[in-house]
């Protein structure tokens, strides 16, 4: 879209010009699909309305008297998350890739990560954490994912053959909540895509034991005591299901 149609439609709204800059403004392709996903959840009422987009970047709403969840508050609104985990779930967009967008993370997880450490050697504590990462992945895929699909592809019941849109990075701080109206919106699609099904209910039950908003040096905290309850679970997934 022009600047000239772009501006023209938001001369009386509040807006947030989102602009891109060095790493991943580089990269269109992806800024295009992110564009493009914005624009599917905000028409849904999931996320922001998107008003128009650019090379490089894109002019949404701006959400009012909105603040992020803080990570106590994400049992509080666990009703309203499995709702909007649910719409997130049933977006069936023509115009997106619907490759197992996962895979495709871990890949270039892996390869920005080996072309950090040949160029920082002495990096040792980078260099264990990512050998933790590599053996991990190894496990997942060779002991899980390949023996499991190899033994069940056929069955179209089971939750791991069921790929679906995704939001992947469901952590308090891209959930907004609107302090007048007591509404949730979900923004920060920058990891979305299409991929297993259960893969956002374990990433975001994972997230109850990490404070994004926390103060210790790597950024955030983390509390293994405060990952939900099996009760919990379940009446998230019961919640889940009803939409």
């Amino acid at each position: 879209q022009s600047t000239e149609k772009i501006d023209d439609k938001i001369t009386d709204k509040k807006v947030l010009y989102r602009k891109f800059g060095p790493g991943k403004s580089d990269n269109l392709e992806k800024i295009n699909q992110e564009n493009q996903i914005c624009r599917d959840l905000g028409e849904r009422g999931i996320g922001p309305k998107i008003y128009g987009s650019f090379d490089g970047g894109r002019i949404e709403e701006f959400l009012e008297n909105s603040v992020p969840l803080t990570i106590s508050q994400l049992d509080h609104y666990y009703e309203s998350i499995a709702a909007k985990m649910a719409k997130i779930h049933q977006l069936d967009s023509q115009k997106l890739d619907k490759s197992n967008c996962l895979i495709k993370m871990l890949e270039e997880f892996e390869e920005k990560n080996l072309e950090y450490l040949a160029n920082n050697p002495s990096d040792l504590k980078s260099r264990t954490l990512f050998e933790h990462f590599q053996k991990s992945k190894k496990f997942v895929f060779e002991q899980i994912l390949t023996p499991y699909s190899a033994q069940n592809k056929e069955d179209q019941n089971l939750l791991l053959n069921s790929i679906c849109f995704s939001h992947n990075d469901l952590q308090e701080l891209n959930i907004m909540l609107n302090k007048k109206s007591d509404e949730i919106y979900l923004i920060d699609f920058e990891y979305s895509g299409y991929t297993y099904l259960p893969y956002d209910f374990a990433n975001h039950f994972s997230e109850f034991r990490v404070d994004n908003a926390g103060s210790a040096p790597l950024g955030f905290d983390f509390d293994e005591s405060l990952y939900p309850g099996l009760d919990f679970r379940r009446q998230f997934v019961e919640k889940y299901l009803r939409f």
